[in-house]
């Protein structure tokens, strides 16, 4: 059995997650990095935290190859660096595609993906839940596929309980228009969550 991975959105309490969430970490450079699950998904949704700070150059993590047990991942620098990076530490959540309550609570997780070739130079998309939430959720969002190579982010704003607003924005000097790319997002209530990678 795997030792418990914490994934904290807020200190209110502790909750066991379901077999529909992976979690992990691993350590992560300008190298594409392939990782095997131990779960098997029918439709992963996969969202990456930020990555630490070993090197002063920013980075952003990008995620290629997602198959139903493995995804690929690497770090990549703006176009004006020399796109080299160090290792960093980054974790991970990997998600079935959907929303899942969360047993004997009245709380909920949700994973989802959409498509946008959408900046913050002409706008923003509106996700909509589901299902509601019943206070606003905690918002992870990731580009999700690497068809462009321009160094992209996403930028997230106007959480409430029923949606929320993200588009992609690249870096300086580039034109802050992007390929079509597919965004993942996980939206959860707040809660400490404990999940057994088994």
């Amino acid at each position: 059995c795997a030792l418990p991975i914490w994934v904290v959105f807020s200190d209110k309490e502790v909750l066991i997650a379901t077999d529909v969430i992976e979690v992990g970490t691993t350590q992560l450079n300008h190298i594409p990095k392939t990782i095997t699950l131990n779960k098997t998904f029918l439709n992963p949704i996969v969202c990456c935290g930020d990555p630490s700070l070993k090197g002063d150059d920013p980075c952003v993590v990008r995620i290629t190859n997602v198959t139903s047990n493995s995804f690929t991942m690497f770090l990549q620098e703006p176009h004006n660096l020399d796109k080299g990076h160090m290792n960093e530490k980054v974790s991970y959540i990997v998600g079935e595609e959907g929303t899942w309550s969360i047993p004997n609570t009245n709380k909920q997780i949700s994973f989802g993906k959409y498509s946008t070739n959408l900046t913050t130079k002409n706008g923003f998309n509106t996700i909509t839940f589901s299902t509601p939430f019943q206070f606003k959720p905690v918002i992870i969002t990731q580009v999700g596929t690497y068809n462009g190579g321009d160094f992209v982010v996403t930028r997230t704003t106007n959480i409430t309980t029923e949606s929320f607003n993200c588009t992609m924005q690249e870096s300086e000097g580039l034109d802050n228009a992007h390929i079509t790319e597919t965004i993942n997002w996980c939206a959860s209530s707040s809660g400490t969550y404990i999940f057994n990678n088994t």
